[in-house]
Formats: C-alpha cells, structure tokens, sequence
C-alpha cells in the first residue's frame, strides 16, 4: 500500500470500531494524538496505547466517526482533511468539524497519527505549502 492508502485505511478502520485493522495498520511503537490529547498535550503510545484511546474514545462519545475528505501526500506525512462526527456520551450533544490530520508512514506501517484543530497547522506539519 501507498503511504496515502495507509492513511485512508487507518480512518476507515476506525469508522468501522476495528482496533485490530487498525493494528495492522500500525507499528507497534504508534504514537496517537486525537482531538482530546492534542488539547490536553499527552498522546497515546504503541497498540496498548491504541487500546487506551478505543476505551477513552468509548467513554466520552456514544457515537464517532471521521469521515475522510482529502488525502494529500506531503514531504513529512500524509495530510487528511476529515469532518469529525460525534454525540457526547454524557451530555448527548453532538459535535460535527473539520480537522486536519497527519498520518506518519514507515515501511508501510503508520507511525504516527496526529489530529489538529488548526488545518493550516496540519498541512504545515505534514510539509505542505500553500
């Protein structure tokens, strides 16, 4: 698979609630940055790090997905462009935006996925100029 495909996949995997596709998909030393870490500045790190964000995922959204708009290859990662879907599990309130991603990619295994609130800041760290 082409390092965009990896990408593709990993978003897909995870609109469909498949943690082991996703840890197909990964390396085992996977850094996670969702929504929720980025704001709070931690991550989650290799496939038990992965199982971590699925149940801290589970806990705070009855329902997610990330439907994928834009996939471009960049000359650090892979930029995604995706609309964030979601209801709050506790509140019930739901949650639509857009994000941009970077999904890191070596020797066909994605090392690295990153959500960002900013996407000019996503494109930027994937290594697109605009």
């Amino acid at each position: 698979m082409i390092d965009e495909e990896i990408a593709r996949a990993v978003f897909e995997a995870f609109n469909r609630g498949d943690r082991e596709a996703q840890k197909r998909l990964t390396s085992k030393d996977v850094e996670i940055v969702p929504l929720r870490a980025a704001l709070e500045g931690n991550a989650f790190h290799g496939h038990d790090g992965l199982d971590q964000f699925w149940e801290a995922s589970e806990e705070s959204w009855s329902e997610i997905s990330a439907d994928v708009r834009r996939v471009e290859g960049g000359s650090e990662a892979v930029f995604v462009l995706a609309r964030l879907r979601g209801r709050g599990r506790q509140t019930g309130a739901a949650v639509e935006m857009e994000l941009g991603c970077t999904v890191s990619v070596r020797d066909g295994e994605a090392t690295r996925v990153a959500v960002y609130t900013d996407i000019a800041e996503a494109r930027g760290a994937a290594g697109i100029e605009d």
